[in-house]
């Protein structure tokens, strides 16, 4: 395949066509990466060693040149690539043997829960793009706020039926943590 830049729009949208919509073809694919990173997860769960032995210095990755492709790659290729070059590499969390900082092993049904979290995309801060997510997010923020609050029942169901009122977020980000609260303070003048 040419270069994006070099094709026409007609070209470029078939293109963008035979990857976002499903076909039969994208499903056998789709199927085929998924055995690939099955295994990997499964090679890494029997693991005796957290990582490689080898050297950050010298990992492949490390001597590449930051030349962006002109031309896209197969994602079962990229797949490949990940496994071979940076997944082999990587720390082992999910290893007994695994003590780190700021992270452990997760539950065995984080993997299946976040393949469907992926697959819907959800964007829970817009609720035209999430919906019921959204709604799942204030209970869960509700649930927060009995626990760490001692917020009883009264006030919650006071205070979440209003989508106007800002009770917190739920983020995965420690700086879009701190950053959505500077600005709920500064808009209630607490800063």
């Amino acid at each position: 395949m040419e270069p994006m830049f070099n094709q026409s729009f007609h070209e470029i949208g078939d293109y963008l066509r035979s990857v976002f919509e499903p076909s039969a073809e994208q499903h056998k694919l789709e199927e085929k990466m998924d055995r690939l990173i099955t295994d990997v997860i499964n090679e890494m769960h029997g693991a005796p060693s957290v990582t490689s032995d080898t050297e950050l210095e010298l990992i492949p990755l490390m001597g590449q040149e930051i030349i962006i492709p002109e031309v896209p790659v197969h994602p079962e290729q990229y797949i490949s690539h990940l496994i071979r070059e940076v997944v082999h590499h990587c720390i082992n969390t999910t290893s007994p043997n695994f003590i780190g900082h700021m992270t452990s092993a997760l539950p065995i049904f984080f993997r299946p829960l976040s393949r469907l979290l992926v697959a819907l995309n959800q964007n829970v801060v817009k609720v035209e793009t999430s919906k019921s997510f959204t709604v799942l997010e204030r209970q869960t923020l509700a649930f927060m706020h009995r626990l760490v609050y001692s917020r009883c029942e009264s006030f919650l169901h006071r205070t979440w039926p209003k989508s106007i009122k800002h009770v917190g977020s739920c983020d995965f980000g420690g700086d879009g943590v701190q950053l959505d609260c500077l600005v709920d303070c500064t808009q209630r003048g607490v800063a």
